[in-house]
C-alpha cells in the first residue's frame, strides 16, 4: 500500500492460508482507506466499493462463505454465484417445476420493464447482484469477472481499486475454456 505496488503474487502450498491472506489484504486496504478519509477529511477517497475477490470453483466459493462467516466478515464480502445457482421463483410457481434463473421468462426484457415485475424485489439473483455491486468486496468467479470487465456497459459492476485473485494459477485454463469452440 505504501509503496503503491500494483501486483503481488503469493505462492504457497495448499492449506497455508493464502485465501485468508487475500481477505486480510482487502480488509486492511478498506480500513486504511477509511482512516485516510477520516484523517484528511477527504470525501474523494472511495470506501464503499474497493475490491473484487475472484474464485475459480463452487468448492472454493463454499470455502470462502464459511470463512467469511467464521471470521465475521460477511459485511465486507458478498458472494455472487453464477446465474444457474439461483431459482426463478415466478417460473417455478407458474410451471410447477424448478426453473433456474437462466431459464426465466423475463429473459431479454429491458431494465425498466424488469423493475415493474412483481417478482423483481424478491428475485434471488437480482437481489444478490445488487448486494454484490454495493459490497466492499464483490466475490465472483473468473468467468463472470472477465465477462463484465469486457462488457461495453455494465450497470452494476465497473473497475475497482483492487482485485484479489484466489487460485490465480487456474486463470489460463479458465480463459481457454471460455473461448474454446
Amino acid at each position: 500500500f505504501i509503496e503503491e505496488k500494483k501486483l503481488i503474487f503469493l505462492d504457497a502450498p495448499t492449506g497455508t492460508g493464502k485465501s485468508i491472506i487475500g481477505y486480510m489484504i482487502h480488509y486492511c486496504y478498506f480500513w486504511i482507506n477509511n482512516k485516510l478519509k477520516d484523517l484528511n477529511n477527504d470525501s474523494s477517497i472511495i470506501t464503499e466499493t474497493t475490491t473484487y475477490t475472484l474464485t475459480s470453483s463452487k468448492i472454493l466459493q463454499e470455502q470462502l462463505e464459511n470463512d467469511f462467516n467464521n471470521f465475521n466478515m460477511l459485511d465486507h464480502f458478498t458472494m455472487l454465484k453464477g446465474q444457474a445457482n439461483y431459482e426463478c421463483t415466478k417460473g417455478t410457481k407458474e410451471n410447477n417445476t424448478y426453473t433456474a434463473y437462466p431459464d426465466r421468462s423475463c429473459k431479454g426484457m429491458k431494465k425498466d420493464q424488469l423493475e415493474n415485475l412483481d417478482c423483481f424485489n424478491t428475485c434471488g439473483y437480482i437481489q444478490k447482484r445488487m448486494q454484490a455491486s454495493m459490497a466492499p468486496s464483490a466475490v465472483v468467479n473468473y468467468a463472470y469477472f472477465l465477462t463484465i470487465m469486457n462488457a461495453k456497459f455494465s450497470p452494476y459492476f465497473g473497475p475497482r481499486e483492487l482485485v484479489i485473485a484466489d487460485e490465480g494459477h487456474l486463470v489460463p485454463q479458465i480463459v481457454t475454456g471460455m473461448f474454446n469452440i
